[in-house]
């Protein structure tokens, strides 16, 4: 009966349902701090994954976008040591540029190298960290050195009655209705999808890898750019060891959650969103009813396995080792 649904609400529907059992289970979760801190842990996942969901339509994954989170935030961190009075907009650029130039070696990497998708992010998962303990110089970015301008993105915002919308809950708002936009519009964002689903026809219809690769994960780096802001103003201090560390396999989660297929060629900004908001809002649960940091990482897990199983079964006839990047259009 579902599948006589359109695309769009079957894939909400998963995500939709887990967060109506959360908030039953939890009744906490209605109360103003509660929803606070949903809105201000929701940004990050959110921004990570909208870059990742065009890598998973393109039939890749991108494993490294944790680390790139931590190498921006960190870049970040040192300019605003040195430029304390910095707008805020200039801290979203320098940190954007940082993710950008990230995700595009690794576009580079994949799609000129021809090396597949999660062997190239696993290595550079590796050599992002290093980086940001380099360009930190393997010290911890603390709150006297985060100006106002960027802590006040995740503390002050828009009031509503007794709750306040983050101004970084915002801007991730307005980020993912842009990409909603652009994937509509854009030709060569549709191509993506046109290439996830048959990287060989829409190599002839003129169509090239590299350049998809180089779209796509340039735009999960931007994005994991974007999100460092969002980290940074949460935190107000990060640790070249620790900052994004295990956000890269919530982001693919909550693509997976929100209906994307990892074979390729399907997801759709508003049910990954849903994807986002369960996870927030389980994330924010567990440490409402007293669950420890790391019983939250075995429950994210088996919720991830539990994504990828129904994701393999809703289609088994397409081989999942497209996510490694086993495609064979030139």
């Amino acid at each position: 009966m579902t599948n006589r649904l359109p695309a769009a609400v079957r894939e909400s529907i998963p995500p939709a349902l887990g967060i109506a059992i959360c908030f039953l289970l939890v009744p906490k979760l209605a109360a103003p701090t509660a929803l606070e801190s949903i809105a201000s842990w929701m940004p990050m996942l959110w921004l990570l994954a909208i870059g990742q969901l065009l890598v998973i339509v393109a039939g890749a994954v991108d494993v490294s976008v944790g680390s790139i989170l931590g190498f921006a935030t960190m870049a970040l961190g040192m300019f605003l040591k040195t430029h304390p009075d910095a707008p805020v907009a200039l801290s979203f650029a320098v940190a954007a540029g940082v993710g950008l130039v990230a995700g595009l070696i690794n576009g580079a990497i994949v799609g000129y190298l021809k090396v597949p998708p999660l062997v190239t992010t696993i290595a550079t998962l590796a050599s992002f960290r290093g980086l940001a303990f380099m360009v930190s110089g393997a010290t911890t970015i603390t709150g006297s050195v985060v100006s106002d301008s960027v802590t006040n993105l995740a503390s002050k915002g828009v009031p509503i009655g007794s709750y306040t919308v983050p101004w970084i809950l915002i801007f991730a708002i307005l980020a993912a209705l842009a990409m909603d936009f652009a994937v509509k519009s854009l030709p060569k964002l549709r191509s993506v999808y046109a290439f996830g689903s048959n990287a060989e026809g829409a190599f002839r219809r003129g169509i090239s890898s590299s350049s998809i690769y180089l779209l796509v994960f340039g735009l999960s780096g931007l994005f994991a750019g974007f999100a460092a802001v969002a980290y940074l103003s949460r935190f107000a201090m990060a640790a070249p060891g620790s900052a994004g560390v295990g956000l890269e396999l919530s982001a693919i989660a909550a693509v997976v959650i929100g209906g994307a297929k990892l074979s390729g060629g399907t997801g759709r900004i508003f049910p990954v969103t849903l994807g986002c908001l369960f996870l927030s809002v389980l994330n924010v649960s567990l440490a409402v009813i007293g669950v420890g940091a790391d019983w939250q990482l075995l429950v994210f897990g088996l919720f991830l396995l539990a994504a990828l199983g129904a994701n393999r079964t809703a289609d088994p006839s397409k081989n999942s080792s497209s996510a490694t990047g086993s495609r064979k259009a030139a």
